[in-house]
C-alpha cells in the first residue's frame, strides 16, 4: 500500500452498506472526474519516479478517496482492490463493492510498455469499461479508466512508463493521453445482482476479521459443467489429504482460475 494512502480509520471494518432505493446521480464523466481531481492527482503522480502504476479511485466523480502505488521495477506485480479494509485499494463507501471485489495485475512489457489486467473475484458486480460496457475481466496496455459502482478507477503508469508527460492543466493532459484500448475482455453472462432496498443492513454487521481453525477436510474443486468450453488443460491440487484435478478450459484462461477456501473459488 503507498505510503501516501489514506488509512482507514478504526480497527474493525464498516457496516455493510445497502443502496436505500433513493435515486443514485448519473455516472461523471472519466474526463470530468479527471479534470475534478488533477491537482492532486498531478503531485501524487509526479512523487512516483520509477517504473509502476498508480491506481487512483475517484468517488463519485469528484473525492480522490484513496491511491495505491505499484512497484514495476522487478518486472510485475498484484494488488487486491475491494471494501475490506486490508484490501490494497480500498473502496470503502459503495455497499455494492465486494469486499474483495477484484484483482489488479500490472506486467512491465519492456522499457516503455506497461500490460494490465483486471479480474472480477466474482463479485456478480464486475465493473464497466470507458465506454460502458460490462465485463468481469479486461487486458489493456498503457493508461485505463474502469468504473466499479460509485469509484472511478484510473490507473496510469508512472515514471519512465508514462506515455506522455504531464501538463500544467488537465485538459492538455488528458488531450495528450493515448486512446485507452482494450485488447480482451470478458463479458459476464448474467446480470448484475440487485441489493433489495427493503432489507436494513443487520445492526453491528461488519467484516472484522475472524481466524477459524475448522478440522482438516479434504482437498475439493468445482466440477466441469457441460459446455463450458474447451479442456485444455488440468489444475492439479495436492494436500496431506490427498490431491484433486481440476480441468481447466479455454474460458476459464480467459476469465482467469481462484483457488481457494472461499466460496465463490
Amino acid at each position: 500500500m503507498s505510503e501516501h494512502e489514506a488509512k482507514p480509520r478504526g480497527g474493525a471494518n464498516a457496516a455493510t452498506r445497502l443502496h436505500d432505493g433513493g435515486p443514485l446521480p448519473p455516472p461523471v464523466a472519466f474526463v470530468e472526474a479527471f479534470a475534478r481531481v488533477f491537482p492532486v492527482l498531478r503531485h501524487i503522480h509526479a512523487s512516483f519516479t520509477r517504473p509502476g502504476l498508480l491506481a487512483a479511485a475517484v468517488r463519485d466523480g469528484q473525492h480522490l478517496e484513496s491511491h495505491l502505488y505499484l512497484d514495476l521495477a522487478s518486472g510485475s506485480a498484484h494488488a487486491l482492490v475491494g471494501r475490506h479494509q486490508r484490501c490494497d485499494l480500498y473502496l470503502a463507501q459503495d455497499g455494492a463493492v465486494s469486499l474483495r471485489h477484484a484483482l489488479l495485475r500490472a506486467t512491465r512489457l519492456d522499457d516503455r510498455d506497461v500490460r494490465v489486467r483486471l479480474l472480477d473475484l466474482c463479485s456478480g458486480v464486475g465493473f464497466h469499461t470507458e465506454d460502458d460496457v460490462p465485463c468481469e475481466s479486461l487486458v489493456a496496455e498503457g493508461p485505463l479508466f474502469v468504473r466499479v459502482g460509485r469509484y472511478q478507477l484510473l490507473l496510469l503508469p508512472t515514471g519512465p512508463l508514462a506515455p506522455t508527460p504531464w501538463g500544467e492543466t488537465a485538459e492538455e493532459t488528458g488531450e495528450a493521453f493515448p486512446e485507452r484500448v482494450v485488447l480482451d475482455r470478458h463479458i459476464p453472462e448474467k446480470l448484475p445482482r440487485v441489493h433489495d432496498a427493503a432489507v436494513p443492513p443487520a445492526p453491528g454487521r461488519g467484516s472484522r476479521i475472524t481466524t477459524l481453525l475448522p478440522a482438516v477436510r479434504p482437498l475439493r474443486a468445482a466440477r466441469l459443467e457441460p459446455g463450458r468450453g474447451v479442456v485444455v488443460g488440468m489444475l492439479l491440487l495436492r494436500s496431506a489429504t490427498g490431491q484433486v484435478t481440476h480441468l481447466v478450459t479455454d474460458e476459464d484462461l480467459e476469465r482467469g482460475v481462484l483457488v481457494g477456501r472461499y466460496e465463490r473459488c
